[in-house]
């Protein structure tokens, strides 16, 4: 019953798609869903092979379209918003660490929001136009799930920058045993199915994760929220470009 609920949680936090009532669940069961979000990626890459393979015959650039609007619907935009709130917070801060979260915090969007999320669909419609040309479909199944892979390393072992934040305990008291293990199954399905390919996605994705999470420290001392969400976005858009070398 746990696992069914921890999947759950996992998949209402994550995406848009209904799950019974998840309001009585506990602490426990939230922390649990960590081991879920890269397998919730699947779910994500799933949904996005829907336009990229059935609309492709019609239009490549339609298809590329479709698939960027299907994974901010899919996603319910959750990261993007964090990605925006990371880019006003980064520049609006400036080096200044509390002034930098209380932006950060601000419901309200800034130009730099609206540059970072406008260039990162960008990047992503151009790259996908590439990757459903040459059919790269399980390519592009792994890229959320090789993102949220990350996203659960960062969390696991990252402080959190804000005592009260919505992840602050998320990591608290996880299973090390459990943790290797399922981000170690998704590895190796990375490396089995994609063989030279998934190896390099996963080295430029541990790459992007190092540099992430030690700039992170450096201006934060820590993540939060919105910088999880920035480091799957950014992730998601350079595995994309990757691909148009490998």
């Amino acid at each position: 019953m746990r696992i069914l609920k921890s999947f759950l949680f996992a998949l209402q936090f994550l995406t848009v798609f209904p799950v019974p009532d998840t309001s009585y669940y506990d602490e426990n069961d939230s922390r649990s869903s960590l081991y879920w979000y890269p397998w919730i990626g699947f779910i994500i890459g799933a949904t996005l092979l829907i336009p990229a393979m059935f609309v492709v015959e019609i239009s490549v650039n339609v298809a590329a379209a479709l698939t960027v609007v299907f994974w901010a619907i899919v996603t319910g935009a959750l990261h993007l918003d964090g990605l925006a709130d990371f880019a006003d917070g980064l520049v609006g801060g400036f080096r200044d660490r509390e002034k930098t979260l209380a932006i950060m915090k601000d419901p309200r969007s800034g130009v730099m929001a609206i540059v970072a999320v406008v260039c990162v669909l960008l990047l992503k419609w151009a790259s996908l136009t590439y990757i459903i040309e040459h059919q790269l479909w399980l390519a592009l199944l792994f890229i959320p799930v090789i993102s949220r892979t990350y996203a659960v390393i960062l969390l696991a072992t990252t402080s959190y920058a804000r005592a009260d934040g919505l992840g602050a305990n998320l990591s608290e008291q996880i299973s090390f045993a459990l943790m290797v293990t399922s981000l170690g199954i998704i590895v190796i399905a990375v490396v089995l199915l994609l063989g030279t390919q998934g190896l390099v996605m996963l080295t430029i994705g541990a790459a992007g994760f190092v540099l992430f999470r030690t700039w992170m420290k450096r201006i934060l001392g820590g993540i939060t929220g919105d910088t999880i969400g920035a480091q799957i976005e950014l992730l998601e858009t350079i595995l994309l470009i990757t691909l148009l070398w490998i």
